[in-house]
């Protein structure tokens, strides 16, 4: 309880209030927040002690900080030198990851995006949905979080672009400035760096640092996976991770991957276009576990599936178009697999034919 109480410190003392008058809009999401998180926590009740105690313990973070946001009439923002490194982790952990919409977490404001998934920076502003809104520093920290059964575009201010992948999170500074680019990533994302020899990008997660100048990648370290990994499509990166004492460089058509629960690392060669076709709506399997492609259908359709435990080291090879419903997609797997799927309280529930 102690070392929860130290975390909530360490981040709440990171908050600089902005003394303004919350919009209207923003007031009743902060307040939807609220109720949701106490529904969420009558849940948590059903979960395994330690579960629940982590729910309850985001439950209380989650509402505590929007009360405390309404009675104080201010918003939060973070700010820190330009050069400086950010504390990530205590940002990421603690913003709810249920949300229908993508969102963009500005200083001021949560922007709610529902037309265009895409968003740009300009000089001194951010573009999304087709309105501007401005940038009072370039060091400000925003978040891009895309939830399940989404994907999503955003150019950053330095040129680099990233395409992010359903259930992901991006964080960085809004400027890109300073003699250091830095970005967090708590999902799946597809990365194109604008060079720039004189900056290197480094890519974080809560496990990896990732170091290039300008090249293209693909990073997946999603919190419910225990390996995470880096595939090279171009250009050269280095990879390390904790617990690691050197750096790992790798070459174009090479996946660095790393077991978090073991420290294992491999770098091997790849067909590349298994790990980026999400881009293009597609699910390229090879001789892939059912577990674990339940589990992406899951994040892509933003559905639930159960399934026998006798299925889920079932492997199957192909291609899956996951453009199409998620019906349609089931069906294609019961025709590799020989599993049949019904309908049944609001989840797919899978079973050999």
């Amino acid at each position: 309880m102690n070392k929860d109480l130290d975390l909530l410190d360490s981040i709440f003392t990171r908050f600089e209030s902005i003394e303004q008058e919350l919009d209207n809009q923003t007031r009743k999401m902060l307040w939807e927040r609220i109720a949701r998180d106490t529904l969420q926590s009558n849940h948590a009740r059903s979960l395994t002690p330690h579960a629940s105690r982590r729910r309850r313990l985001f439950t209380a973070v989650s509402a505590a900080a929007a009360v405390l946001i309404l009675c104080l009439a201010g918003y939060f923002s973070f700010h820190t030198e330009p050069d400086s490194p950010i504390n990530y982790d205590s940002v990421a952990q603690y913003f709810p990851h249920e949300i229908e919409n993508i969102q963009l977490v500005l200083p001021d404001r949560i922007v709610e995006i529902r037309k265009n998934p895409s968003v740009v920076y300009e000089p001194g502003c951010v573009i999304a949905d087709g309105v501007k809104y401005p940038i009072a520093q370039s060091d400000e920290i925003h978040q891009f979080i895309v939830p399940f059964g989404k994907t999503a575009d955003v150019q950053l201010a330095d040129g680099s672009k990233v395409r992010v992948n359903a259930g992901s999170k991006l964080i960085y500074k809004s400027g890109m400035g300073g003699t250091r680019r830095q970005v967090y990533v708590n999902g799946e994302v597809f990365l194109d760096v604008f060079h720039d020899e004189n900056r290197p990008f480094t890519v974080k997660t809560n496990r990896l640092d990732v170091r290039v100048l300008g090249t293209e990648f693909d990073v997946r370290a999603y919190d419910d996976e225990e390996v995470q990994s880096v595939v090279l499509v171009s250009g050269s990166v280095s990879v390390s991770a904790d617990l690691l004492d050197q750096r790992y460089r790798i070459s174009p058509e090479q996946c660095f991957s790393y077991n978090t629960s073991n420290c294992d690392i491999s770098i091997r060669q790849v067909p590349v276009e298994n790990y980026i076709a999400w881009m293009d709506g597609l699910m390229i399997l090879d001789n892939a576990p059912l577990k674990e492609v339940f589990r992406q259908i899951n994040r892509y359709y933003n559905v639930e599936i159960v399934y026998d435990s006798s299925l889920e080291n079932v492997r199957i090879s192909g291609k899956l178009d996951i453009r199409s419903s998620v019906e349609d997609t089931l069906e294609t797997i019961g025709l590799v697999a020989g599993t049949q799927y019904r309908f049944e309280e609001g989840k797919y529930c899978i079973s050999a034919r």
